[in-house]
């Protein structure tokens, strides 16, 4: 017999309003930026999956483009060790942007397929 119980969960959050945006930008938790441009970037190289699954290969190709700009901006932007991993991305994005013709698609998207899942997965293999 199941019985009907409630859970309470409860935890503190810390906030800081700030108008300096050097202060703002150092608060940064770069570490979790970078896992959110990674995720908004995967979801822009699906889109682009799609566009070329629909035959749109110049859309695919613009969007590809525009997340290695997106891509490099933020790996400028968060600097560090995380600047090498984001621009690696960029560049694989400036790749497949190359290789969306009819030869090359069959190969091109697997490797891209193969990669969004790992990056929606965050498996590290």
């Amino acid at each position: 017999m199941k019985q009907k119980t409630r859970m309470k969960v409860s935890d503190k959050a810390n906030v800081r309003l700030t108008n300096s945006k050097q202060e703002a930008d150092n608060s940064i938790n770069k570490r979790v930026m970078r896992g959110v441009v990674e995720q908004i970037a995967t979801e822009r190289n699906e889109k682009a999956v799609a566009l070329r699954d629909k035959g749109k290969i110049k859309d695919a190709r613009k969007e590809l483009e525009g997340n290695a700009a997106y891509l490099r901006n933020q790996a400028k932007n968060l600097g560090g060790s995380f600047e090498q991993e984001l621009n690696k991305m960029a560049e694989k994005n400036n790749d497949e942007s190359k290789n969306l013709d009819k030869g090359k698609w069959a190969a091109s998207r697997k490797s891209m397929r193969a990669r969004q899942y790992k990056q929606k997965t965050q498996q590290s293999y």
